[in-house]
């Protein structure tokens, strides 16, 4: 699956990743290698860890995804960033 790193909040190491079906998949990012705007490719329906393809950045980044499946509005939460 394809998708779109929209948000991320570097002190938590948490990525918001837009997927194809216009949800969001929450990835934490161990190697802190992605950026807003970077297309990755990988599964990103299955929790748990998950090594994402950085197609942007042509590396791959290791990580754990915590949630999918989200709506733009739960993104807030979902980030941690309260």
């Amino acid at each position: 699956m394809r998708g779109i790193v929209r948000y991320v909040n570097s002190q938590k190491g948490l990525c918001a990743i837009e997927t194809e079906t216009n949800n969001f998949t929450i990835f934490e990012d161990f190697d802190e290698g992605l950026e807003v705007g970077d297309i990755v490719m990988g599964n990103l329906e299955n929790l748990g860890g998950e090594t994402l393809y950085n197609k942007t950045q042509g590396i791959e980044v290791d990580g754990c995804i915590e949630n999918f499946g989200c709506s733009k509005d739960q993104l807030e939460t979902q980030l941690k960033l309260k």
